[in-house]
């Protein structure tokens, strides 16, 4: 039998001020704070180059999530197994 199951992220509060998404997609928390002000302003040029920083780094970012959530490294900072590259 296989199980799996969802990990959601803690939820951000004084006593735990950050998370996995947090610490380590800072660029991409900032790419879309950007592209929303973007848009909020009707600044179609920003809103362009954000929607593109924003596109690109998400995609980065969703590479690195699959690798270490395959090794457990996300979790704890540290890999469970050895990952063939």
């Amino acid at each position: 039998m296989e199980l799996s199951y969802t990990r959601r992220l803690a939820i951000l509060s004084p006593t735990a001020p950050t998370n996995w998404l947090s610490l380590n997609t800072e660029d991409l928390l900032q790419y879309s704070l950007l592209l929303e002000l973007a848009i909020w302003t009707k600044d179609a040029a920003l809103e362009a180059t954000y929607k593109g920083l924003y596109s690109r780094t998400l995609s980065s970012t969703a590479l690195t999530y699959n690798l270490r959530k395959r090794t457990g490294e996300y979790e704890t900072g540290a890999p469970k197994a050895r990952v063939q590259q």
